[in-house]
């Protein structure tokens, strides 16, 4: 799909447009979207220490290293699971439970942002573009149970982990979770920054659309954004195909806007090197310096 749309393009006339539109612009938007990439990562790590600090005493120091060396390994996992292991490279193999416990919460609460937002943007997309042949009130009613659905799971997770309970799998390696409850108020403040990072990940995906020119409509490109947020949450996919899905989701939702394509896969690609490339050679420093052994042994 994304070789169809370049291949009838005039890729000169693009490329000649895109440093007209660069030039033309201030660069303190990139500079914003380059410096909005650590805010993000650190949000991301002020979640997993928050969880972490209920079980055992860490310093977000060692919070920033492990989502670091995280990002470094789910780069190289379907769906980014190898976050989830990554992190237990930076941490004592005493915490290595509630980390995987930790990092299970924060990646839920996301989720659940995602999806909210998602839906919300999604809808509205929809009624403005006709993107599917479904009234109004269908789509709202199921998504708003969807959306229950999900916050139910988050805030009652604790009842249905215990399902297991009697099992030898819970009682080696789930107790802990009954025995030391995360609060509602933790849960909370999940969300609380699952939102600000959500809203990170927003302004930096439209600030790159106005650095090259593209935003027309700034209610329906966030709103565009967040359709394909929620798209991209729901296909775990190994890294380069993730990319490239990210790609054709991206220039299927924008085509409605006649947005040049070539752009639009500049865009991700920009967003992409920023939040995850960057910060993935970050993490492999850390990986680098980190006893590898004595962090998965149990």
């Amino acid at each position: 799909m994304i070789y169809n749309h370049i291949e009838n393009r005039n890729v000169e006339s693009s490329i000649m447009q895109l440093k007209s539109e660069i030039n033309n612009y201030n660069w303190l938007v990139l500079i914003g979207v380059l410096l909005l990439m650590p805010f993000n990562w650190l949000l991301e790590s002020k979640k997993w220490h928050t969880c972490m600090s209920h079980y055992h005493t860490i310093t977000l120091r060692t919070s920033i290293y492990s989502i670091l060396s995280g990002i470094t390994c789910g780069l190289l996992t379907p769906a980014r699971i190898g976050e989830y292991f990554g992190r237990l490279l930076v941490v004592d193999a005493v915490m290595n439970k509630a980390s995987l416990y930790s990092s299970f919460l924060c990646s839920v609460a996301q989720n659940v942002i995602t999806l909210t937002v998602g839906i919300i943007g999604g809808i509205y997309f929809c009624s403005q573009v006709e993107l599917v042949d479904i009234s109004s009130e269908t789509l709202i009613i199921s998504n708003v149970v969807v959306v229950i659905l999900a916050l139910l799971t988050y805030y009652y997770h604790g009842h249905i982990i215990r399902l297991l309970d009697g099992t030898r799998f819970y009682a080696k390696h789930l107790s802990f979770i009954s025995e030391q409850k995360i609060s509602t108020s933790i849960l909370v403040r999940l969300l609380w920054l699952s939102t600000l990072r959500y809203a990170v990940y927003v302004i930096q995906y439209y600030g790159v659309l106005c650095l090259l020119g593209l935003s027309q409509n700034p209610i329906m490109d966030i709103t565009a954004i967040s359709t394909i947020y929620l798209i991209q949450s729901t296909l775990p996919l190994p890294p380069f195909l993730g990319f490239l899905a990210r790609g054709e989701i991206a220039v299927l939702i924008f085509s409605y806007f006649s947005y040049d394509p070539i752009f639009i896969m500049i865009a991700t690609t920009v967003l992409w090197v920023i939040n995850l490339i960057i910060p993935a050679l970050l993490g492999i420093m850390i990986i680098t310096r980190s006893n590898i052994t004595k962090a998965i042994s149990s």
